[in-house]
């Protein structure tokens, strides 16, 4: 309604998205942010910066800790094939049906490799924002490639995720994704029932990660486990 500048209809999403006020533009978030057809909040400066110039986002002392991991035996794949694969291509293996992760870009945007100091775009399903991480460490050995990964300006997380491809002496190949992180955006962080949501889509996310990795290697999983950590909170006197 333009004269009182509100809207007559509520959000499109908001039975899915309960934790949302009903009329919502942008999540309340109009500054740095604009809302295409009523749905997702998306933060213009993720579409505008080029990623060298968005921010890292570093996550508190006494973030959550989670811990994903996936062991498989007498795989159809080669270790090195599976090292080999996601050093070339790792959206394939990290986009999920929760967030779709894109090639790896330099800090102009324009695609690259997967190595040190680039950025990868993920496009992330529902009210929250589409954004970067950067690229902030590779450590590759004869049986072992480690990724950390950093969330950047726009992103819904404070957090930092490290990847790894094992192979052990016995043959077998696991692999691990390790996240400390705060969830550090609007409305999400504001209730625990948006904390919660956060929480349980990003659980989700990285399990179906693990299942990509189960489906590409073939054979028997041996391990498939999921460990989270809050943090110890000081008691108060």
């Amino acid at each position: 309604m333009p004269d009182v500048g509100r809207f007559f209809n509520i959000d499109p999403l908001a039975e899915k998205y309960p934790f949302n006020s009903t009329y919502a533009f942008s999540e309340n978030k109009v500054v740095a942010h604009r809302e295409i057809e009523g749905l997702e909040a998306e933060y213009i400066m993720s579409s505008f910066l080029q990623p060298r110039k968005l921010d890292l986002k570093t996550p508190s002392s006494d973030a959550q800790f989670q811990k994903y991991q996936v062991v498989v035996q007498n795989s159809q794949q080669s270790f090195s094939k599976l090292k080999s694969d996601f050093s070339q291509n790792p959206e394939d293996f990290l986009s999920n049906s929760k967030a779709t992760f894109n090639h790896p870009v330099d800090g102009n945007g324009t695609s690259s490799d997967f190595k040190t100091g680039n950025f990868i775009k993920i496009d992330i399903n529902g009210p929250l924002n589409n954004s970067f991480v950067k690229i902030m460490d590779i450590n590759e050995s004869k049986n072992n490639l480690q990724a950390t990964f950093q969330t950047m300006e726009g992103h819904i997380e404070k957090g930092i995720i490290q990847f790894n491809i094992t192979q052990y002496d016995d043959g077998k190949i696991g692999f691990t994704i390790t996240s400390k992180s705060d969830v550090d955006m609007g409305v999400l962080k504001s209730t625990s029932k948006g904390e919660n949501y956060a929480r349980e889509q990003q659980k989700q996310s990285w399990q179906e990660v693990l299942g990509n990795i189960s489906k590409f290697l073939g054979g028997q999983e041996v391990l498939n486990k999921t460990t989270v950590t809050e943090p110890k909170k000081e008691e108060k006197k």
